[in-house]
């Protein structure tokens, strides 16, 4: 019953968007440089105290949200980094690992920067394709 209620939990969570992109710092250790950032999945319940990840994204993983949980992710990371008006170069990386729903990561991405970024070149968006997957 535990699991059943977590799997409800978890999609309500990404239906009405408590799964949310942290940004944490990519810096280079040697020269101090900012290189980028990286967005973690945070589940912050509208009624308590943020999740930590290690109760709930293992389950995503064995329970196959974990799709949904990385396009949320990616939806909401660069919707807000379009909404700063900032004028950054970005890249995406994603770890596709063995998850069948891979191939959507790429889509995903495609559609989101014509979407989102402004002046998106439809021509180098649809460069943008999977780079391979853990033990394939």
């Amino acid at each position: 019953m535990e699991r059943l209620d977590l799997r409800n939990r978890l999609v309500r969570a990404l239906q009405i968007g408590e799964i949310r992109p942290w940004f944490q710092p990519v810096v280079d250790l040697v020269t101090g440089r900012l290189l980028g950032f990286e967005a973690l999945a945070r589940w912050c319940p509208g009624d308590g105290p943020m999740l930590p990840p290690a109760e709930w994204l293992p389950f995503a993983e064995e329970s196959g949200l974990v799709t949904e949980v990385d396009l949320a992710i990616l939806e909401a990371g660069v919707a807000q980094l379009a909404s700063d008006q900032l004028k950054l170069d970005c890249s995406f990386t994603a770890d596709l690992g063995e998850t069948p729903e891979g191939d959507a990561i790429p889509a995903a991405i495609i559609q989101l920067a014509g979407h989102h970024v402004v002046g998106a070149d439809p021509s180098t968006t649809a460069a943008v394709q999977p780079v391979g997957r853990r033990g394939g």
